[in-house]
């Protein structure tokens, strides 16, 4: 029942998934021409284009053929995509490219292989912190067009049933492209669209969700006025998925309970909007803090004063205060608007009057009241279930990039190189791939040559093929699969040394004879 829900609330339409239709009908189509589309980009000129799974082909794309990207159905009834030997060999230049730091080998990728998928990712990147938002979108885009063409068959993401493994690496593209895809197209205002990729992005992988579209999917069904739909996947989830330990669900569904009773509408099976508020600013005091950092609470003052809002919030873990950071960069005009500020105001108070009722002045002149338990119980919960950021929430951070809630990278991540195309990878990846290893290996050829010429030079008889051979990048003619490739660089340290011994000895007799007298007769004949 539950997996069924789930599908449910993922399906989506293509109708709701076309950033630039959506802002046609916010602004009309002159906002969009005004606001630097391509012409066949306008909705008048829609029908005479494609439309794809993901995304609309564009008219200025390179013609896509069969490039080495396919996908294929796995017996657990999920799908992979998988590399042809041609694509390998292009991924490998593709890190040489990568090591290079140059973008222009990128594009020299890019010229031969139009849709390769990690270049069009990294070019994307790259602009996009360039301030040129307009051509890294399109990169983004025809990533998605990449992989929407190579789809199998059967498989269709708007349905919300089909699965895709983000352990193999293969996959791990599309989950990035469409989680940046997200960002542009909500900083664009394509808040409802943003919302439906949200939806795909999760059903790809629900169990795991690598990317962590739970902390901000809310943020975007907020921001469409999606609050039915928002607070049915928070009561279909949370029994399995403890939701109500989000700040960013436990304070959005509170948020969405108040918009849908101003608009006379009360959700079957939620409670009160006022009750909502009460137990998540309990459960995450150091949400009112930051939030003080965008606006004030009128009639509340010394919060930092109080148990809960000073004390509890200094205490909170790193990890927690981490989520509120994300969070309330990301949702703060939504709680400075002034009906809404006007309902957190009351609502502050009324926390503060249940667990610290005496210092409340209203309540001096009436019987003791008793603390409420859950000040006890929610700062023992916040202690206990945020030990540290998991691997998805940090690579969500990585790739948000918002400076208020910058990745907490664990000590024993911190000499892993992050990678913008793949960060930091699962423990289990299923990886035909290794960025390091191939970095390596080009080192080691590139010594090996530095290291064949030196000895040439130094000892003429020693052939350049058995110094590769010994650094164990060419193969001998008797290797066998025991050999071992410190033995070969043993064996060259140890000529090596021998040849720089004759060069000292060398330097050493024919200081002797320049220091020895000299016959000046001799020396004129």
């Amino acid at each position: 029942m539950l997996r069924h829900q789930v599908f449910q609330a993922c399906t989506i339409t293509g109708k709701t998934l076309d950033p630039v239709m959506e802002l046609a009908r916010i602004f009309g189509p002159s906002a969009v021409r005004d606001a630097g589309m391509n012409p066949h980009q306008l909705p008048q000129a829609q029908c005479r284009t494609k439309r794809g799974p993901l995304v609309r082909i564009k008219l200025s794309w390179p013609p896509i053929t069969r490039f080495g990207l396919d996908m294929e159905r796995l017996p657990d009834r999920s799908y992979t995509f998988t590399h042809n030997k041609d694509y390998r060999n292009i991924q490998k230049a593709f890190y040489s490219a990568l090591d290079s730091m140059d973008p222009n080998n990128f594009m020299h990728i890019l010229t031969d292989c139009p849709y390769h998928i990690d270049s069009l990712l990294q070019l994307s990147e790259i602009l996009m912190h360039q301030d040129n938002s307009e051509m890294g979108s399109d990169l983004l885009e025809r990533v998605l067009h990449a992989y929407q063409s190579g789809f199998h068959s059967c498989f269709n993401p708007l349905v919300g049933t089909c699965r895709l493994d983000y352990k193999r690496q293969e996959n791990r593209g599309l989950f990035v492209a469409l989680f940046r895809y997200v960002l542009y197209i909500g900083m664009r205002g394509c808040y409802r669209s943003a919302l439906d990729y949200c939806k795909i992005l999760f059903s790809l992988d629900v169990e795991d969700d690598p990317l962590a579209v739970l902390l901000m999917i809310d943020h975007y069904a907020l921001l469409s006025r999606q609050y039915e739909w928002l607070i049915a996947l928070y009561e279909w989830l949370n029994p399995s998925r403890n939701l109500c330990l989000l700040p960013n669900f436990a304070l959005s569904v509170a948020l969405s309970a108040k918009f849908l009773r101003d608009s006379k509408i009360q959700p079957s099976g939620i409670r009160d909007a006022d009750l909502l508020i009460q137990d998540a600013l309990i459960l995450f005091p150091g949400f009112v803090t930051r939030l003080l950092k965008h606006t004030s609470i009128g009639n509340v003052t010394n919060l930092d004063r109080s148990v809960l809002f000073g004390r509890e919030v200094q205490r909170e873990p790193e990890s927690l205060g981490r989520l509120l950071d994300l969070y309330v960069a990301r949702t703060h005009h939504l709680w400075t608007s002034p009906d809404v500020q006007t309902w957190l105001e009351s609502n502050v108070e009324t926390v503060l009057i249940l667990v610290e009722p005496e210092k409340c002045p209203q309540l001096s002149t009436q019987p003791h009241r008793p603390t409420d338990s859950r000040l006890m119980e929610y700062a023992k919960r916040r202690k206990t279930c945020y030990p540290s950021l998991p691997l998805n929430v940090l690579r969500h951070l990585l790739l948000a990039e918002l400076p208020e809630a910058p990745p907490i990278i664990p000590p024993h991540l911190q000499a892993t190189q992050i990678y913008g195309f793949d960060p930091l990878p699962p423990r289990d990846s299923v990886d035909i791939y290794s960025p390091e290893e191939e970095k390596r290996l080009r080192r080691a050829q590139s010594d090996g040559t530095f290291l064949s010429t030196f000895l040439s030079s130094l000892l003429p008889s020693y052939p350049v093929q058995r110094a590769l051979i010994e650094m164990g990048v060419a193969d001998g003619p008797n290797d066998t699969a025991g050999t071992s490739l410190t033995t070969h660089l043993t064996s060259v340290a140890e000529r090596l040394t021998a040849a720089l011994r004759h060069v000292l000895d060398f330097h050493r007799e024919t200081a002797a004879d320049d220091a020895a007298p000299q016959d000046p007769v001799a020396n004129q004949q």
